[in-house]
C-alpha cells in the first residue's frame, strides 16, 4: 500500500504543478501513466489482496459519468474523434486518482494527513508558480525547453498554470480552509512553519486573483465551519490568523502594483519573501503567547 500512496501523492503534486488538474491541457502521456498506474492497482487488489475496489453507488455512478464522452463515439455524432478520446482519458485518469484516494483515506486516518499536506504544499508552489509567470518567468520557460504545454499570465489577475484565474482561486480558497483545520486541530511543530508560510502566500495570491465570488464564497466557508466546529480557542486561532495575513495581503498587494509596474522583478521576490518570514514570525509569537494563556488557571 505505501508504494501507490507514494505514487499518490506523486500524482498529485505533478498534476498540480504541470497543469493544475488532470483535466486541464492535453497532456495524454501523464493521463495514460496515471490509467496504467490504476489498472496495476485494480489487478492487484481483486487478484492479490481479493478487496473490492468500491463499495457504493457513489463509485459507480462517478464511473459511468467518467465514460461519458465515449457516447457520441458509439452513437457517431462527435465532432472530433480525437479530442474525443482524449477527454476521456482525462476523465478516467481523474477517476483514478478519486479512488486511490478514498481507498487510502479508509484504510489509515493518517493517510488523510499526508493527502492534505500534499494538497498544501501544492498550493503553495501553484503560489510561486503565480508570483513567477507575472515576473521573473523561469517557470514557463523551463517548460517551453522541455517542450511541455505553459500559459502565460499576461493579464493583471494571478491564474498560476492554471489558465483561469478564477480556477486558482479556487484551488486557493480550498486550501485555505485546509490549512485553519490544519492549524486549530493539528498543532503539529514538524508542519506548522509549512502552514504559517502556505497561509500567507495562498491568502496573498487569492487577492491577486481578484476573484470576489470565490472570496464571498471563502468567507461564508469559514462561518459555517466555525458554527459547525465551535469553539473558544478554534474561533481565537481563526480569526487571529486570518486577520494578521489578510492585512499582510494587503500590505503586499499594494507594494506588488506599485512594483509590478515598475518591472523590478527581484525586489518583487524579496518583498515576498520578507513578508512570508514576517507572518510566520507573528504566527510563531501568537502561538506561544496564547499556549502560556491557556496554562493560567481561571476562576
Amino acid at each position: 500500500m505505501k508504494i501507490f500512496k507514494l505514487l499518490l501523492v506523486l500524482i498529485i503534486t505533478i498534476t498540480a504543478i504541470l497543469i493544475g488538474t488532470p483535466i486541464k491541457y492535453n497532456c495524454l502521456y501523464l493521463n495514460v501513466a496515471i490509467i496504467l498506474i490504476g489498472m496495476i492497482w485494480i489487478v492487484y487488489q481483486n487478484f492479490g489482496k481479493k478487496e473490492k475496489i468500491y463499495n457504493n453507488k457513489i463509485d459507480i455512478i462517478a464511473f459511468i459519468l467518467c465514460v461519458c464522452p465515449i457516447i457520441p463515439i458509439i452513437a457517431n455524432t462527435y465532432i472530433s474523434f480525437d479530442d474525443t478520446i482524449i477527454y476521456f482519458l482525462k476523465y478516467i485518469s481523474c477517476f483514478v486518482i478519486y479512488l486511490l484516494t478514498k481507498y487510502l483515506v479508509q484504510k489509515e486516518d493518517k493517510n488523510i494527513d499526508w493527502i492534505i499536506n500534499t494538497i498544501i504544499l501544492c498550493s503553495t508552489i501553484l503560489c510561486i508558480i503565480g508570483i513567477d509567470n507575472m515576473t521573473t518567468k523561469f517557470f514557463t520557460q523551463g517548460l517551453e525547453a522541455l517542450n511541455l504545454p505553459y500559459v502565460l499570465n499576461p493579464e493583471a489577475r494571478m491564474f498560476s498554470s492554471l489558465g483561469y484565474a478564477n480556477s486558482f482561486a479556487i484551488i486557493l480558497a480550498v486550501s485555505i480552509i485546509l490549512i485553519l483545520d490544519r492549524m486549530v486541530n493539528h498543532k503539529s511543530e514538524k508542519y506548522q512553519t509549512l502552514y504559517a508560510r502556505s497561509m500567507f502566500l495562498n491568502v496573498a495570491c487569492l487577492v491577486l486573483t481578484y476573484s470576489r465570488a470565490v472570496m464571498l464564497f471563502l468567507a461564508l466557508a469559514i462561518v459555517i465551519y466555525l458554527f459547525v466546529k465551535y469553539h473558544k480557542n478554534k474561533f481565537i486561532t481563526v480569526f487571529y490568523t486570518l486577520m494578521i495575513n489578510g492585512i499582510l495581503s494587503i500590505f503586499y498587494v499594494m507594494i506588488w502594483n506599485n512594483l509590478i509596474s515598475k518591472e523590478v522583478y527581484l525586489i518583487i521576490w524579496l518583498v515576498t519573501l520578507i513578508i512570508t518570514i514576517v507572518s510566520i514570525l507573528f504566527q510563531k509569537i501568537f502561538d506561544i503567547l496564547y499556549s502560556k494563556i491557556e496554562t493560567i488557571p481561571t476562576k
